[in-house]
This record gives structure tokens, C-alpha cells and sequence, in this order.
């Protein structure tokens, strides 16, 4: 009889571990959600959308996605990103042009040009892919995940370019007759990858808090020497044609370098 109990209880726990490993994705079965979150971080050496820097100025990134649990521990997304910031014509580059020599002739002569405090307008918008990996075995989507990313970025840049002119002129200290013309696309397409840690709290048994820490990096952005201070893009790598270009991705590796990320979210089904 001892035997026949034990055997039973024996099976009983056995069976009551399979089904427990069995145990459908999804957090109380549901895999599918819908998020909103705000990446941001202190416009500290870049301006944000209003013109501003410092401590107390901020960077904002919105970011829209649909995520789909795939198993116990993970899941996959889709996100759309939005970004609106201003970024500086930091660089110089080698420029040959004429200037009035004071007799009625010219003088041709090749300077650095440097375009002092001017600002342009930066708006981005990327479609990224995703998956969410949730530490010791939780239930996706609950609490601490690592989350992997690659971005698509479609990105424009508008400048005033009279403005910069004048500010161009300020900086040459004289009189100039013919000046660069920076060439600037559309828009322009580059690609990032990201990588998130964070934790994810559910209230309501439908409602989900995001709280996280974000690393990106722009292809073709800033380079690491200039990230502590010492430009990696020299200007005889910088002209009128590539200007924009290279000022504008530079501009969004320090939008996405390091953010600070809060969100919401709804268990849909």
C-alpha cells in the first residue's frame, strides 16, 4: 500500500512538472502587445529641438511597437521611431575661393572654413526589429529583459543658408566673392543597432511599465575618438558635398549613444 502511495505521489509530481514546462507563452497566456516608449538624456554637447544645451535640457525619441511573445522566456518586435532635434556645423573643411584684392581684381586663396554658432533642423524616422530576452527563465514579458535591435533610419536635414553664409563670413574675417555650396539631399538613409537592458512591470494583469538603459551606434556617426574629445574626421575627409551628411549622422550617434528609457505598454491578447 506504502508502494502504491508512494508510486502515485511519485507520478502526481512527475506530471504536475510536465505540465508546468508545458505551460503556454505569454504572460497568463497572452503574447501580444502594444508599447509606447521615450527614450531621452540631457542635451549636454548637442542642442535638442529647441536650440537648448545642459543638464537641464533634454533629448526626446519616440518610439511606437508591437511586440509578439514566442516562447517562455522571449519574444520578438517591431518598433517605429520618431526624432526631432537640431545638430552644429561643428566641422571645418578646406575650401579654395576669391576674395576683392582692393584694385578692382581678385585674389584666389584656399582657407579652412568654419561656420561658427550656425544650427540646422535633423528629423528622423526608423523602423526597427527587435527580440526580447527575459533573464532566469520569467515569463515574457516579465520583469529584466536584454533587448537586441537593428534600425533602419531615413533621416532629413534643413539649414538656413544665408544664415550660415553670414556666420561663414564672420569667421573668414573678410570679404568673400564665391562660397561653398553644402549639397544636401532629401533625406538620407544610414542604419543603427541598439541594445537595451531593462525590466518590465505588470499591473492589472494587462498593464506594463518599462523602465530601461539604452546603448545605440550609427553607422557612419561619430567616431570614437570624437566621443572623448578628439575629432577621428579630419577635414581633409570633410567637403561642401559630404558636409551635411556627415554633421547630420553625427548628430544622431549621439541621439541614440546613450538613452535613458520609460514606456508603456497593454497586454492585447
Amino acid at each position: 500500500m506504502r508502494t502504491i502511495r508512494a508510486f502515485l505521489i511519485f507520478f502526481l509530481i512527475v506530471i504536475s512538472g510536465y505540465f508546468a514546462l508545458a505551460q503556454a507563452p505569454g504572460y497568463m497566456g497572452k503574447k501580444f502587445t502594444v508599447n509606447y516608449d521615450l527614450y531621452t538624456f540631457p542635451a549636454i554637447s548637442n542642442p535638442n529641438a529647441n536650440g537648448e544645451t545642459g543638464i537641464s535640457s533634454f533629448n526626446f525619441r519616440h518610439d511606437f511597437s508591437v511586440d509578439y511573445v514566442t516562447g517562455l522566456n522571449k519574444s520578438i518586435g517591431l518598433s517605429f521611431h520618431l526624432t526631432k532635434t537640431q545638430f552644429e556645423f561643428k566641422r571645418g573643411f578646406n575650401f579654395t575661393y576669391q576674395y576683392p584684392d582692393g584694385y578692382g581684381g581678385k585674389i584666389t586663396t584656399n582657407s579652412e572654413m568654419y561656420y561658427g554658432d550656425t544650427k540646422g533642423e535633423l528629423s528622423a524616422f526608423a523602423i526597427g526589429l527587435n527580440t526580447n530576452l527575459y533573464f532566469n527563465q520569467f515569463i515574457a514579458p516579465l520583469v529584466t529583459y536584454f533587448k537586441p535591435e537593428i534600425l533602419l533610419i531615413n533621416f532629413r536635414a534643413t539649414f538656413d543658408d544665408s544664415l550660415a553664409n553670414s556666420n561663414l563670413l564672420k569667421n573668414v574675417g573678410g570679404i568673400m566673392l564665391t562660397y561653398p555650396v553644402l549639397a544636401n539631399k532629401k533625406s538620407y538613409t544610414t542604419v543603427a543597432i541598439g541594445a537595451t537592458l531593462g525590466t518590465h512591470y505588470i499591473f492589472f494583469d494587462r498593464l506594463i511599465f518599462n523602465i530601461g538603459f539604452q546603448f545605440g551606434w550609427v553607422v557612419g556617426g561619430k567616431k570614437m575618438g570624437e566621443l572623448v574629445g578628439s575629432n577621428g574626421i579630419t577635414s581633409e575627409k570633410i567637403n561642401e558635398n559630404n558636409y551635411i551628411a556627415v554633421s547630420a549622422k553625427s548628430r544622431l550617434m549621439s541621439q541614440y549613444f546613450i538613452n535613458i528609457d520609460a514606456g508603456l505598454g497593454i497586454l492585447i491578447f
